[in-house]
């Protein structure tokens, strides 16, 4: 695996054009894998560097831009959702924008087997998309010297950054608000009940005989469900994340188009988190927000709600 990852990834739609002078990307060590990262820093800082030489895996060129972050300024972590990576239109566009609007750094991140980073992709894999989270919150702490601001999570992403809010409520997070953009409130269902959501009639009876069926083949990755998957996801349960939830700030954007996670998750979540909770739907928006069609007006609403005091 080269030292820098790359804007594109195979069998990912091409994004690369969204992606913004002022944005390096490289990789976050953990303890058994390695997370592909891209962080837009502050252009006036004045810090670029050859993009060849980036491209060619200078980790000296790359080990000085990220000394110089600036550290007066809260980074705004981002995580995708289920079967996403970190250049997905969406977030790619979304963390462009914030950084203009706000001005603050923006690092987006592949969860363990996504886009560039190392694993085999698990379906409902939220035990390891956790650690991996960890593992960038962590590094932006010890390596960057930077405190977080935000961590914005898509879909299933969510799940990820509701259980890291209700456990890492401590001095050294002290004002990290949170955004749900268009997350799924799980509850416990029937493997049936999964099975038929996810799967089509052809894909379920090859499941049922073999015990593992192939989902997608994305380049030279092939995704497959097992039916221990299936009861993991469907035995997953996040309301008691929300039992003794933080006294912690969380904004849910949710579509009203939205036809893969209904929009009333967005009322569970009100539900569960009460006072702590901002709830905006947007008008006729899909899960993923038609793409760049919402970018502004979400903008606008993380951007309210951060600076709110």
């Amino acid at each position: 695996m080269a030292d820098i990852p790359a804007k594109e990834c195979e069998g990912y739609p091409s994004t690369s054009w969204l992606s913004p002078t002022n944005e390096i990307d490289f990789y976050v060590s953990g303890k058994k894998t390695k997370i592909a990262c891209s962080l837009i820093y502050n252009d006036d800082q004045k810090i670029r560097t050859s993009s060849n030489d980036l491209a060619n895996g200078n980790p000296a060129d790359l080990q000085t831009i990220l000394r110089r972050v600036d550290k007066s300024k809260p980074i705004f972590v981002i995580c995708h959702g289920h079967l996403s990576w970190r250049n997905q239109m969406l977030l790619i566009a979304l963390s462009k924008k914030l950084n203009e609007v706000l001005g603050y750094p923006m690092l987006r991140f592949d969860f363990g087997g996504n886009g560039h980073s190392d694993g085999d992709w698990k379906f409902a894999a939220y035990d390891e998309n956790y650690c991996d989270l960890c593992t960038v919150v962590n590094y932006i702490h010890t390596t960057l010297q930077c405190r977080i601001g935000c961590i914005i999570a898509h879909s299933q992403g969510v799940v990820t950054s509701m259980k890291y809010a209700s456990q890492h409520n401590n001095t050294h997070n002290s004002g990290l608000k949170y955004v749900n953009l268009a997350g799924r409130f799980h509850i416990p269902e029937s493997p049936l009940q999964v099975a038929e959501k996810r799967l089509s009639s052809e894909q379920f009876t090859e499941l049922q005989r073999k015990g593992v069926v192939t989902i997608l083949k994305r380049g030279n990755k092939t995704y497959r469900i097992t039916l221990e998957d299936i009861k993991r996801h469907a035995e997953y349960d996040t309301s008691p994340t929300f039992t003794n939830f933080p006294d912690v700030e969380v904004l849910t954007i949710h579509g009203d188009a939205d036809k893969h996670v209904p929009v009333d998750n967005a009322i569970k979540f009100e539900r569960a988190l009460k006072d702590r909770h901002t709830k905006r739907i947007i008008s006729d928006a899909d899960h993923n927000f038609n793409g760049m069609r919402h970018v502004d007006e979400i903008v606008s609403e993380i951007k309210s709600f951060y600076m709110k005091q």
